[in-house]
Order: C-alpha cells, then sequence, then structure tokens
C-alpha cells in the first residue's frame, strides 16, 4: 500500500490501520506500507514516530524510489525498512 506525506503525517492512518487490524493482529505481517525519500522528508520525527508504531504492529515498511530525491545513506539509516526499492537512476551506467 503507498502511503502519500500526508499519510505518513496524519495520525489518522495509524488509527484506521489500528482499528482494522486489532480483531486479527496475525494479518498485519501480510501489509507493507510503501513511501518515497520525497514523503519521509515532509516531518522526519512524526514520519519516524508512525513508522516504529507500524513496526511494533507487525506492519513491513517500504522504501520506494531510492535514488531519485536525497539519496544519503546516512539520513537512510534513520530509518528502519525491510524493503528498499532502487529507482533505475542509480543503476544506469554512463559510458
Amino acid at each position: 500500500m503507498n502511503i502519500s506525506a500526508q499519510g505518513f503525517a496524519s495520525s489518522a492512518l495509524l488509527e484506521a490501520i489500528y482499528f482494522q487490524f486489532e480483531k486479527n493482529p496475525e494479518l498485519c505481517q501480510y501489509l507493507t506500507l510503501e513511501t518515497t525519500e520525497k514523503s519521509i522528508i515532509k516531518d522526519v520525527e512524526l514520519t519516524r514516530a508512525q513508522m516504529k508504531m507500524f513496526s511494533k504492529m507487525g506492519i513491513h515498511l517500504a522504501l520506494d524510489d531510492y535514488g531519485a530525491g536525497y539519496s544519503s545513506l546516512s539520513y537512510l539509516g534513520q530509518f528502519k525498512f525491510n524493503y528498499i526499492k532502487i529507482n533505475a537512476v542509480l543503476l544506469v551506467v554512463t559510458i
């Protein structure tokens, strides 16, 4: 499921997901929330807090389009992603 910057900034998202999985928490392991670098930098602290809550629930987190924006490895290390999808720009070799 793709999550926008507004989605991560909204406590309503966390509440909606929690409500949906409250009765069947074992299903959280089948959900992956995906966002982009651009979405994360809108509010780093709030995004980090939301991601921590999702992880505690057993939800997987993915970063999409890594390399299309800021591409800092030190920045990337501030977050705990289960998956990182690399943008093709980083994989292209110029001859």
